[in-house]
């Protein structure tokens, strides 16, 4: 493991990192690759599925109530029951 990673001491005595060998650049840059290529391939291969307006608009809808409803729980008062029965 000394090839990669070399080791020292700090004045305080504590052992601290003080090289990287550049060989680790390239198992880095293989990751890096590998990881926009299998994102790249996801993304084409996934299925793409566009929602129906109705259904985009009853989760608006749902956001919307759940944002009206939001504060601290100092100025909800008493539980009066779940978001839902509000709306």
């Amino acid at each position: 493991m000394d090839y990669f990673l070399t080791w020292g001491h700090s004045p305080w005595g504590q052992q601290i990192l003080t090289h990287v060998s550049w060989n680790l650049l390239w198992a880095a840059l293989f990751a890096g690759v590998a990881f926009l290529v299998a994102h790249a391939s996801y993304m084409v291969l996934s299925a793409h599925r566009k929602r129906h307006p109705a259904e985009t608009d009853a989760m608006e809808a749902v956001q919307t109530c759940r944002r009206a409803f939001r504060g601290t729980p100092a100025s909800r008062g008493p539980s009066t029951g779940s978001w839902r029965r509000r709306c």
